[in-house]
């Protein structure tokens, strides 16, 4: 008679056990989805950072002005601010530009940047003389 009762259905002790095993394997799979969602946000602002610098920098390379080194975005990126700056390539007239956008509220995983080389050709005549 005895196995008759233990087949008739579960002990309370496996029904607790199985809950705490469910229970378990919903929260860890709730902390991998928040994970997740982290990774994407960051992902999405390391994107646009480094869409805003090359936007910035075919933008400086497009009008010809490398005087200004730094300044911030409109908005909605005024969260950005960006510098830019120039680097010797020991070729004449041969220069390396690399702009980089910084998050302005600290977080370092919002940093892009963006290069290029702008070549200035030589316009004076060779073997013309300035008075």
């Amino acid at each position: 008679m005895n196995n008759v009762r233990a087949k008739q259905g579960f002990t309370l002790l496996e029904a607790v056990v199985a809950l705490a095993l469910l229970t378990g394997g919903i929260i860890v799979m709730s902390q991998a989805i928040h994970a997740l969602t982290r990774a994407e946000a960051k992902m999405e602002d390391a994107s646009k950072v480094n869409r805003l610098a090359k936007e910035k920098l075919s933008e400086i390379v497009a009008v010809g002005d490398f005087t200004t080194t730094s300044g911030e975005f409109d908005a909605p990126n005024q969260d950005f601010r960006w510098e830019l700056a120039t680097a010797d390539t020991g070729v004449t007239g041969l220069t390396g530009y690399e702009l980089t956008v910084k998050d302005s509220t600290g977080n370092s995983y919002s940093d892009g940047w963006a290069r290029t080389l702008v070549y200035a050709a030589n316009t004076s005549t060779p073997g013309a003389t300035t008075q």
